[in-house]
């Protein structure tokens, strides 16, 4: 992609799909969940997101990354937190739930690619018969299969989990790790641009 997209815009990977290009900032959400602290220890407190003050902001990913002000906000529930959660138990099931993000990105991207790349055509035949892009689809398969595998095994984990143990701390780690690792485009380089520039002639 060489030039910015918009919200609303829409991307058409050869025949078949078309992608709309969403906004989906904070403010589209009703409610937020907070851990709060307070005189009884931890909390966790819902607010209606309506009674807030939010400023729409993008992070350096282009993810929403908004501003949200609690100013005299009442919460529209609050319960004590379980036993052992704490801050680093949320950001561990932050990380966990953005690896299964990452995770299913990739299978998206592994399903369009393979689709696309038996649609395009050059030099007559699809480009799926091209040993290059042949090679760059089971790597990003690959990388789908370890990310999945991974985040899958985390959630498992957490939802299974008594307590957030060392065990737990590991699975969420080692998806994050490893998911940014498939997702990351320094790393692997999945290109499914057919050759379009003139090629050497074969010898007779």
């Amino acid at each position: 992609m060489d030039r910015g997209l918009q919200a609303g815009d829409v991307i058409k990977v050869g025949r078949s799909v078309e992608l709309e290009c969403l906004d989906t900032p904070g403010h589209t959400l009703s409610h937020v969940c907070l851990l709060a602290h307070g005189a009884g220890g931890l909390s966790i407190a819902l607010v209606d997101l309506s009674k807030c003050q939010i400023e729409a902001g993008l992070n350096l990913a282009g993810d929403g990354n908004d501003t949200v002000t609690f100013n005299n906000v009442q919460p529209a529930a609050i319960k004590p937190a379980p036993k052992g959660f704490d801050q680093t138990s949320l950001m561990l099931m932050g990380a966990v739930a953005r690896s299964l993000q990452i995770a299913g990105t990739l299978e998206s991207m592994l399903d369009i690619s393979v689709r696309y790349s038996n649609e395009r055509v050059a030099f007559e035949k699809k480009i799926s018969k091209f040993q290059a892009v042949q090679h760059n689809l089971a790597r990003l398969a690959g990388e789908t299969a370890a990310a999945m595998t991974a985040a899958s095994s985390a959630a498992d984990t957490i939802a299974n989990a008594g307590e957030f143990d060392d065990a737990v701390f590991l699975e969420a780690t080692a998806a994050k790790i490893r998911c940014a690792e498939a997702a990351d485009p320094t790393g692997v380089h999945f290109k499914l641009v057919a050759p379009n520039a003139a090629m050497p002639a074969r010898e007779s």
